[in-house]
């Protein structure tokens, strides 16, 4: 059974976190609201002028669409925060937004299984966090 709950990262390790509720932790910071393999609400500060809301998987009703670009850049912008290595900005943006792009399900590399990072949404979350150079939870991944 996949895992739902929220988790905080505060810059140097994960905590769990009370669902719907803003850190008030120094940033930078990045929360992750789990709910199973279906969705996951990344929530990030800095964010600049984009939202600081990604959702990987199935969006919510009435969540608003994902501004790839902005979100892809402020993301960028949190990564240096965090790492303090501007000479890396451009790539992790680019990379951010891949993982930030609504795509149909890709044939994983046996060729005829759909990709997990694709299909799962607490996967798609890993993946992400591994891009960022940021540790997995163990609870996102049990």
């Amino acid at each position: 059974m996949a895992y739902s709950g929220a988790l905080l990262y505060d810059g140097e390790r994960w905590t769990q976190w009370r669902t719907g509720q803003e850190p008030e932790v120094a940033e930078p910071w990045l929360l992750l609201a789990v709910h199973g393999s279906d969705h996951v609400e990344v929530r990030y500060r800095p964010h600049r002028s984009a939202s600081g809301v990604v959702h990987l998987g199935r969006k919510p009703v009435g969540a608003i669409e994902t501004d790839v670009a902005g979100e892809a850049a402020a993301l960028a912008d949190w990564w240096v925060a965090v790492h303090g290595d501007a000479r890396r900005r451009r790539e992790i943006e680019d990379v951010m937004t891949g993982y930030l792009t609504n795509r149909p399900a890709r044939a994983g590399h046996d060729g005829d299984q759909v990709d997990e990072g694709d299909e799962f949404a607490d996967v798609k979350a890993s993946r992400l966090l591994v891009a960022l150079g940021l540790p997995v939870p163990d609870r996102l991944v049990q």
